[in-house]
């Protein structure tokens, strides 16, 4: 047997610490846990300060636990690599928290691609569930927040997990945790569901957890999901509360009035990276940012379809008819699932005091190089000009001087890869914008 963790069944007590500061373990052929020894994954919380444990051989029991004991990751660098290669089969890491604590996962890699696996895991560090360092090829994870509603961490197990793959994979994984990690409050003992952060919003539950929620000392909780083919950050939620919209933009513009009429409108609009259960958007308005006050209050001034279920970008519109010039309006969006369930948006101001300002035209469009563009404006003032990807990325920012009347400006975009984006301009108090969309050749 080669291992340098082995233990005889007289060593009921026994435990060998690996602590590996700032550098690779030597890598086993085989790791045998027995008799409730365990091992300790020590590095630190930075890429300079971390412990791999590599295993170097692709047999699903190149890693074998005998009666008891685990492998101790609690941290997003401590890792277990697993040189997996083109194996197929069930790969059960052993983790565990603390002395006695166990709590596997399982990847069931069902695909035969070469592709080495790591593997950690930890209990997170703030009330928040965040934050997740930005391990190697993964970006940090910025929030357990929805646009709607706020912190969702009240349908979040409070545990990691970070897997990575050196190449594309398939696989099923049971993720189990400590019943006393179970602190929602919403869905505790309900379905469970798996959900996976991609670098930039957590995606939806596309595969579907196959566990229920256990709370409590003592007791171990676990959730499948099947045919996972993206990795890095992971976390277990709810069902029936997951971490739902994400809402990329939410604007509200002034229109003029048609014809010189006395009353044009608002056009309100907003785009969702990913919905969960969405029945529809009712669109609210105020003359207060609280709701109060004269004239107060929130009033429903109509309703957008949604969704459903969706992982794409989708774009939404509504044209709130008839505003009289010289208003000041509040807006949000009250988001309903299927079930009646409903959530609220951010609050929006858009004023209709004549002090617009408008992107007339974008020549030529297709652009490539630069391209031109006209900003109407009722007065003097000073704006901000960026360019930004379809998923609302900045790429370009700039301040521009513009005068009443017509102002004639270019920008250079020879540097961006051929792409749908948008031209946008706002006031610096952000209550006038407009936008168009530019295509880059």
């Amino acid at each position: 047997m080669n291992s340098a963790c082995a233990y005889t069944s007289t060593a009921k007590v026994l435990c060998i610490l690996f602590l590996l500061f700032n550098f690779y373990f030597s890598s086993f052929a085989q790791l045998v846990i027995n008799n409730g020894g365990y091992v300790v994954l020590n590095g630190g919380a930075s890429i300079t300060n971390m412990a791999c444990l590599v295993i170097n051989n692709s047999s699903i029991n190149a890693i074998t636990r005998i009666t008891s004991g685990h492998i101790i990751s609690e941290g997003d660098y401590n890792t277990v690599k697993w040189n997996c290669g083109t194996t197929t089969g069930s790969y059960v890491v052993p983790f565990g928290y603390s002395t006695t604590a166990y709590i596997p996962l399982t990847f069931n890699k069902t695909s035969a691609g070469s592709a080495n696996m790591s593997f950690a895991t930890r209990r997170t560090v703030a009330a928040d569930n965040t934050p997740l360092m930005g391990v190697t090829n993964v970006a940090a994870v910025g929030n357990m927040n929805s646009t709607y509603g706020g912190s969702a961490t009240a349908s979040v197990i409070d545990r990691w997990w970070n897997i990575t793959a050196s190449a594309a994979a398939t696989a099923n994984i049971t993720f189990s945790y400590r019943g006393e990690e179970n602190t929602m409050t919403i869905g505790p003992t309900g379905p469970i569901d798996a959900q996976h952060w991609n670098g930039t919003i957590w995606e939806l539950p596309v595969w579907a957890g196959s566990g229920t929620g256990v709370t409590g000392a003592g007791t171990v909780g676990s959730t499948t999901i099947t045919g996972a083919n993206t990795f890095s950050p992971w976390i277990l939620v709810a069902r029936s509360a997951p971490l739902p919209i994400e809402l990329l933009d939410f604007t509200a513009v002034c229109l003029s009035p048609s014809g010189g009429g006395a009353g044009g409108g608002v056009s309100v609009n907003w785009s969702t990276a990913s919905e969960t259960n969405n029945a529809f958007f009712t669109i609210e308005r105020s003359l207060s940012h609280s709701g109060g006050g004269v004239g107060g209050g929130w009033a429903a001034v109509g309703t957008v379809n949604g969704a459903g279920n969706s992982n794409s970008i989708l774009y939404y519109q509504f044209t709130d008819e008839n505003i009289e010039q010289g208003t000041f309006l509040y807006y949000r969006l009250k988001q309903t699932d299927f079930d009646g369930a409903f959530t609220y948006s951010g609050i929006i101001a858009v004023s209709c005091q004549d002090n617009l300002i408008e992107i007339i035209n974008i020549y030529p469009n297709p652009a490539s190089g630069c391209f031109d563009y006209i900003i109407c404006s009722t007065e003097d003032r000073e704006i901000f000009v960026s360019v930004t990807d379809v998923s609302g990325k900045v790429i370009i920012s700039k301040k521009e001087n513009i005068t009443k009347g017509l102002n004639y400006k270019s920008l250079d975009v020879s540097t961006l890869a051929s792409a749908c984006y948008y031209l946008k301009i706002e006031t610096l108090n952000g209550l006038n914008k407009d936008s168009k969309q530019i295509l880059v050749k």
